[in-house]
């Protein structure tokens, strides 16, 4: 088992490494004895697992964390009450094809409704009860076709002639359901033969993300529904699922996306910021001898460290939850790992509210994989999968 994490420091060894790739330092662990044991046992975190120093490789700031295959010792994980049941292979390898063929041929807007229906229950563990159908919303007047979690679906017959009804009524809809729940809502609209994702982002609707369904491909609806739709944590974390989650075509990136741009709009000028971006800056230009960072690369990085960050607390079996403790990382230290999560320039967000709500949310993405398999580095996949080639080409890959 072996997890990369973390970004390589400009000006080490690895400096012409890929941006994003491990710097490795033979460096000791420190080890102390654990004061929070018998919270830990008491909250059914089990017992913490103790590192030896030669069970790690640590780069001198926070740039890396490894753990050497085989040093730790897989541990049990009992599924609780609210796993979703694992889907049925026989109706994956016989079914799902033939549904997701009908599905590409936009089948009409009833029978688009039966044909999601079976996908949320077959593929997602949707108990028939726990999926609303044309639920009435009397503030705006309206019916929503269908209600699943903290997702609103709209069928449509043909999104192509249908997409403005979509925009006109959706607004109202998520709008309603978060003033009412206090909770953020997606907007999922669909005709079978494409699915968009919405959000409202200061009362204005706006796309995330589009997937045009694939006969060829039937699984790859599912990976691309699976951020929306599932609170499975038993996900294998093997590089393609990894980039399906988290990765440039995934939900949950496109979420990330939007609310990194409107928190850098808010906090770019403030003073900490600043530094913090032109502190990055400077060592990009050390490292490639040329101006090569901005924005986008900026807030790619931020994500990708908030994924790297909980990846760390989860491979050790330690909690991630609180937004501050998984970018500072906390949770190492008070287990006694010192010197392999610290703070560094990704953590502006934390000056916002909705950064904290953003990291949370990531956080709990990333701790839907069953980590303790980890096998792969996930993070090159993940990097490659966020960072544009011509970006790379830039940063001298």
């Amino acid at each position: 088992m072996e997890a990369k994490l973390g970004h390589g420091r400009p000006g080490d060894v690895a400096a012409r490494q890929p941006l994003g790739a491990p710097v490795l330092l033979e460096q000791e662990v420190e080890v102390e004895p654990d004061p929070f044991e018998e919270r830990r046992v008491a909250h059914g975190l089990g017992p913490r697992r103790l590192l030896l120093p030669e069970q790690l490789e640590l780069s001198p700031r926070h740039a890396h964390l490894r753990v050497r295959p085989g040093s730790l010792a897989p541990v049990a994980r009992e599924r609780s009450s609210h796993d979703t049941p694992a889907m049925d292979e026989r109706w994956r390898t016989e079914r799902l094809p033939e549904l997701i063929r009908v599905l590409a041929g936009r089948p009409g807007h009833e029978r688009l409704r039966v044909l999601v229906q079976e996908l949320l229950r077959e593929a997602f563990g949707a108990a028939f009860a726990e999926v609303e159908h044309e639920l009435r919303l009397p503030e705006v007047r309206g019916r929503a076709d269908m209600l699943f979690g903290a997702t609103v679906i709209e069928l449509k017959s043909d999104l192509r002639r249908e997409r403005p009804d979509v925009e006109a009524r959706l607004p109202d809809y998520l709008a309603e359901r978060q003033r009412r729940t206090g909770r953020r809502y997606l907007g999922l609209a669909t005709d079978g033969a494409s699915f968009l994702a919405f959000e409202l982002r200061d009362g204005r609707l706006v796309e995330l993300a589009r997937y045009d369904t694939d006969p060829e491909a039937p699984d790859a609806l599912l990976a691309w529904l699976e951020p929306a739709l599932s609170d499975r944590d038993d996900l294998v974390p093997d590089a393609l699922r990894m980039r399906r989650e988290l990765g440039r075509e995934s939900l949950t990136w496109a979420r990330a996306r939007t609310t990194l741009e409107a928190l850098w709009q808010k906090l770019h000028e403030h003073p900490e910021v600043a530094v913090k971006r032109g502190l990055w800056d400077g060592l990009l230009r050390e490292a490639y001898g040329a101006e090569v960072g901005d924005d986008p690369l900026f807030l790619q990085h931020t994500y990708l460290t908030i994924v790297a960050k909980t990846l760390a607390a989860r491979v050790l079996d330690l909690p991630a939850d609180d937004p501050a403790a998984i970018l500072s990382g906390r949770a190492l230290r008070e287990a006694g790992i010192l010197g392999a999560v610290e703070s560094d320039f990704f953590d502006w967000l934390l000056l916002d509210p909705q950064g904290a709500d953003l990291v949370a949310r990531v956080a709990r993405q990333v701790r839907r994989f069953r980590l303790h398999d980890l096998e792969v580095d996930v993070l090159k996949a993940l990097y490659e999968s966020l960072i544009d080639p011509a970006q790379r080409h830039d940063l001298g890959e």
